[in-house]
């Protein structure tokens, strides 16, 4: 009797009746192995849908494997942005705004101007875009319009995550942990080949609960906590040596509070990690997604297609005056769900890989999307409302291709198209302050062409230059929060030309790996948040611009020690938006800080100890188009120590080391008020993990 394939399926089960644990260590004989080179060696990307050598790729791109990604201690997609010059993360209300070299929509935009996907499924709600980080294979990140490959609303970037893949070991691992604010988390993973060589399974649990480090002060209890589940399987059939297939399903139920904005000037100020609510404190996200997803391989070509569906729900009900007392607004309420269920399919046939002088990509897509959005202030003090129920439609359809041709071995021209339409049809039930109701409706039909195209020249076997041109788009939309007329209703699509130059070199037989770029993006018709007098509403300016660049650096100076640094510039400006009140031409754009860096030094010994060093930072950033309210820059340490072995691992981990008092989000509230957000103080955690 084989007693490991009974211990693992033991385990497999109670993975499933249970939430309790889940996985992020990688599996033995993994990645892990690996970091125990002397070179970093090739990294694989597959984020513009074709495996390709990192230093290859015409864009500036950014790739996390398993074991970094485990290494920097990162537990959310957030967590990790700050280890990437010119990304930043925008998080409050449970959305992850990511700003892209300076660039980010409105708050209430229905949908990002970036890209994120999780195994081919679509994230498109930007509550949905800071997932925990567990069970993944590797997180790429292109900065860049995208849409050639993506399509719409991957104006300014894509982020693409990929989970875990079932194999033929079998294998388990079970991680916890516990750390500051009563703060504990579990994770776990079992992998359990069905069918030797034929039919493979895994799953994966995580759950992660906090008291926060926000105390309300009228409850005298804590008012930012977390309860979060994620649970992760995923079946993988390998029908012959050219044919698989594989179906991923995801589930989460973040139930959160957010009590994260206090008043710090104005009527109800509070100390800092202090709030003062007397009204509702809830946060809550769920959503489930499938992804089929079909390989096949011929002699002339490869084959994927790709059928996804997504839902997602999110309930937010919050103290809209932030204060117990009299607030100027009167005691108000705010009170918002949202609904989102989408469908897409996607098919593409390439050229084998290593095809040579001519390789080649084609594709169609589809997706249709159904999205409802309920909005309501309650004014209690006033006995007054603002009450909307919105419904949006939306279909989209994709035809998309892309050729490279190396003219000689070391020089290589890409070219890509990409037709694009897009129907959206939007409804609106609207009831103002004074009971009047209004009823919206209007359809928003677009056409895009999306082309790129790209020149690089390798100089050497370890070192090339590239330039390339590309557009990108944000589609229009319609006011599911704001705006009090059928004008106000929509708004339009938004579009960037982007310029980008860049160097990829390797060092020192791959012992040094230096990267480079330097990019101009010119924006047109910037969707941006009017406000006049006491309406505000989603509009478009007429333009704007991004220029900067990007530097990152790593290396291996001998086995076991890695040092990494990385810097990003950017200068994220108006150059022409005016309105009755105000000209915004050469105002610096909203969280677009000027500076973004990180570094750190990491040592692996062969004896299992563990430790890292590392920093990252921000110059200070306005957060209002006027420019009137701004954030101090500020730079926070992280350590990590521990001791690891084939089979287990203990670390001890501190992030915030010096305890850095900031701030992340700062801006008018009413009136004269300003309420701001707190950076997280200093936190301490110890984790424990098993492999079998």
């Amino acid at each position: 009797m084989k007693i490991k394939p009974i211990i693992i399926t033991l385990l497999l089960s109670c993975l499933l009746s249970s939430s309790v644990y889940a996985e992020k260590k990688p599996d033995t004989n993994s990645s892990f192995e690996k970091e125990k080179t002397y070179s970093f060696g090739e990294v694989t990307v597959s984020a513009r849908k074709e495996a390709e050598n990192i230093q290859k790729v015409t864009a500036s791109v950014y790739a996390f494997s398993d074991v970094e990604i485990e290494d920097s201690g990162s537990k959310s997609f957030a967590d990790l942005t700050s280890l990437m010059p010119n990304i930043y993360s925008n998080s409050n209300y449970g959305i992850n705004r990511i700003v892209f070299r300076g660039l980010k929509g409105p708050d209430s935009l229905l949908w990002a101007p970036s890209g994120f996907y999780v195994d081919g499924v679509n994230y498109l709600a930007a509550e949905m875009r800071n997932p925990d980080l567990f069970d993944l294979e590797s997180v790429e990140v292109l900065r860049g319009p995208q849409g050639t490959l993506y399509g719409g609303n991957s104006e300014t970037g894509v982020v693409n995550i990929t989970t875990k893949k079932p194999n033929n070991e079998y294998s388990a691992s079970l991680r916890g942990g516990y750390s500051s604010f009563n703060t504990y988390d579990f994770t776990g993973k079992a992998n359990l080949p069905l069918v030797q060589d034929k039919l493979l399974f895994n799953a994966a649990v995580a759950t992660r609960n906090s008291d926060g480090y926000m105390e309300n002060e009228y409850t005298d209890d804590y008012a930012s906590g977390i309860k979060h589940l994620s649970l992760r399987g995923a079946l993988r059939w390998l029908v012959s040596e050219a044919f698989t297939v594989s179906l991923t399903a995801d589930y989460f139920n973040y139930d959160d509070e957010d009590g994260s904005f206090r008043i710090d000037q104005g009527i109800g100020k509070t100390d800092r990690y202090k709030i003062d609510y007397n009204g509702p404190n809830n946060n809550e996200r769920d959503g489930n997604t499938q992804a089929l997803r079909v390989d096949y391989k011929a002699r002339a070509y490869d084959f994927v297609s790709i059928t996804t569906r997504t839902n997602f729900s999110h309930t937010y009900d919050g103290d809209g005056d932030l204060t117990s007392g009299s607030a100027s607004t009167g005691d108000m309420e705010y009170h918002m769900t949202k609904d989102f269920d989408a469908y897409t399919q996607e098919f593409r046939i390439s050229s084998p890989e290593g095809r040579r002088p001519w390789k080649w990509l084609a594709g169609f897509y589809g997706m249709l999307q159904d999205t409802d959005v309920t909005k309501q202030i309650d004014m209690l003090a006033w006995r007054m409302g603002d009450d909307r129920v919105s419904e949006v439609k939306s279909q989209n359809m994709a035809a998309f291709g892309q050729v490279t041709y190396s003219f000689i071995e070391e020089l290589h021209l890409t070219v890509g198209l990409r037709l694009d339409h897009t129907n959206l049809e939007g409804e609106q039930d609207y009831k103002n302050y004074y009971g009047t109701p209004f009823h919206f409706e209007d359809d928003i039909e677009n056409t895009e062409v999306l082309p790129k195209m790209s020149l690089a020249y390798d100089l050497t076997e370890e070192a090339m230059v590239y330039a390339s041109v590309s557009k990108g788009v944000l589609a229009g939309g319609f006011n599911t929060s704001f705006g009090s007329s059928k004008d106000l209703f929509t708004y339009d699509i938004e579009e960037m030309w982007s310029y980008e130059v860049g160097a990829k070199t390797s060092w020192l037989d791959d012992r040094l790996i230096v990267n480079f770029s330097a990019f101009w993006q010119e924006v047109s018709d910037k969707q941006v948040k009017k406000v006049v007098m006491n309406d505000r509403w989603i509009d478009n300016a007429d333009g704007a611009r991004s220029v900067g660049f990007e530097l990152s650096v790593k290396a291996r100076p001998v086995q076991g020690l890695d040092l990494f640094a990385g810097l990003g510039f950017v200068d994220a400006q108006f150059t022409d938006w005016r309105t009755s009140l105000y000209d915004y031409k050469d105002n610096t754009l909203a969280f677009a800080p000027q500076y973004t860096y990180s570094a750190g030094i990491q040592y692996r010994h062969d004896s299992g100890v563990f430790s890292r060093l590392d920093m990252s930072g921000v110059s200070s950033y306005y957060t209002d188009p006027e420019n009137d309210i701004e954030c101090d820059g500020y730079a926070l340490f992280n350590l990590k120590l521990g001791y690891e072995t084939d089979n287990w691992a203990v670390n001890l981990w501190c992030r915030n080391l010096f305890d850095k008092e900031y701030l992340t989000d700062k801006r008018f509230w009413s009136d004269s008020d300003i309420a701001v957000i707190d950076g997280p103080p200093r936190t301490v955690g110890i984790e424990l993990s098993a492999r079998f």
